[in-house]
């Protein structure tokens, strides 16, 4: 985090296993998913914060092989590098 970067990995989760209910659920429960973890992480609510959240989230075809996984990162506005951590930057 000392080097500068332009996003931050702020959680990782898996989603419940079942049946594909479509990109639409799927984003959804990712965005629900990082929308409860932010203000943990940042110390500040999304709506009161300068950060954007940026989420990576299984699709169709990756659902079928198993995957899960929602990766939730932090971001400035057009992803600006910045050094340090979000982590308790309450901004």
């Amino acid at each position: 985090c000392d080097d500068p970067h332009k996003s931050e990995v702020y959680a990782v989760f898996d989603l419940p296993d079942s049946s594909w209910r479509g990109t639409d659920y799927v984003w959804e429960q990712a965005e629900k998913g990082c929308g409860d973890r932010f203000e943990g992480f940042v110390g500040i609510e999304y709506d009161l914060s300068t950060w954007y959240v940026d989420i990576f989230h299984p699709s169709d075809e990756t659902w079928q092989e198993d995957d899960r996984q929602v990766v939730c990162s932090i971001v400035l506005e057009g992803y600006m590098k910045v050094s340090g951590s979000a982590k308790d930057s309450r901004r």
